[in-house]
C-alpha cells in the first residue's frame, strides 16, 4: 500500500497543500488540494473519494474532481448523510455548481453519494474502509483503510479523547492532525483541534492499549505556526522514544 501526503496543511499558500491523501492512486481522503495536484488522467482514475467532514479545507477540490467525471465515470464519494446534505444544499444545487448527482444522465450521473456509519465497514474498490467517530465542532469521522494485511487510519480533524477509538484501531500507519502549537492550546480547545502536548496525551492511550506505536505523521499543520509546530513535533518524538513525522506535501509512505 502507498499513501500519498497531497496536501499536509490546514492553510493553504505557496508551497503549501490543503489537506489530501492518495492510497495506491486509488482512493483519496479527503480534497483539500485534490484536483491542483492531479491530471485529469488521475482524476478520473480514483475508484472513490472518502470526506472526513465538510469544512472547506478538506472539499475545497472535491467539486471540480466530480466535474470531470462528467461523461466520464460515476465518482463514488464516501461520507457521512451530514457532509452529503452540506455538498448538495452549497455546491451541487444547479446555481454555484451543476447537479452532478443528475447529470449527464441519473442512469449514470458524475456523482454518487454513498453514506456511512462509525464502525459500520464497507468494500470500497477492494479496500476495506471502517469509518471511526472524530471528535471535532463539525459531524466528522476518520477513516481506517485496509488491504493486503496494511492500514493507514486517518483521525480527520479531531480534539481527540473518543471513548475506545484506540482498542478499534491498529494502523501501520497513523495520520493525525496537529493545528496549533501548544501556547495555543485555548484556540483547540475551542476549534476541536490537537496540539503537540495534546498528541502526546492520545499516543500515550494508544501505547498503553497496543503496547507499542504505529509510525505516526502529524498533518493538518497550520502553516503560520509551521516552526512552532516541527519543533514541539520533535521534542515529544524525544519524549516518546519514538519519532513523529511533520510530513511535507509530497511525501510518500510505503507500507
Amino acid at each position: 500500500m502507498e499513501v500519498v501526503i497531497v496536501g499536509a496543511h490546514q492553510t493553504e499558500s505557496a508551497g503549501r497543500r490543503a489537506t489530501t491523501f492518495l492510497v495506491d492512486g486509488r482512493l483519496a481522503i479527503d480534497a483539500g488540494n485534490l484536483a491542483a495536484a492531479l491530471t485529469l488522467e488521475e482524476q478520473r482514475s480514483l475508484d472513490a473519494v472518502l470526506l472526513t467532514h465538510y469544512h472547506y479545507d478538506h472539499i475545497r477540490d472535491f467539486p471540480s474532481v466530480a466535474f470531470s467525471r462528467w461523461g466520464y465515470a460515476t465518482l463514488s464519494v464516501y461520507c457521512l448523510p451530514a457532509v452529503r446534505d452540506a455538498l448538495r444544499s452549497s455546491f451541487f444545487n444547479g446555481v454555484l455548481w451543476p447537479k452532478l448527482e443528475e447529470v449527464p444522465s441519473r442512469d449514470v450521473p458524475a456523482l454518487r453519494f454513498c453514506d456511512v456509519a462509525p464502525y459500520r465497514s464497507v468494500d470500497v474498490a477492494g479496500y476495506r474502509v471502517t469509518p471511526a467517530p472524530a471528535n471535532h465542532s463539525a459531524p466528522a469521522v476518520g477513516f481506517l483503510v485496509e488491504r493486503a494485511g496494511r492500514s493507514v487510519f486517518y483521525t480527520s480533524d479531531t480534539h481527540g479523547g473518543v471513548a475506545g477509538l484506540w482498542e478499534e484501531v491498529q494502523p501501520d500507519l497513523l495520520l493525525v492532525e496537529v493545528t496549533f502549537p501548544n501556547r495555543l492550546d485555548s484556540v483547540a480547545v475551542d476549534a476541536k483541534h490537537l496540539t503537540p502536548a495534546r498528541l502526546g496525551v492520545e499516543l500515550e492511550a494508544y501505547r498503553a492499549i497496543h503496547g507499542r506505536l504505529p509510525q505516526v505523521a502529524a498533518i493538518h499543520r497550520n502553516a503560520e505556526y509551521e516552526e512552532e509546530i516541527v519543533a514541539e513535533l520533535a521534542a515529544l518524538g524525544d519524549r516518546l522514544g519514538a519519532p513523529i513525522d511533520a510530513p511535507e506535501d509530497g511525501r510518500r509512505y510505503v507500507l
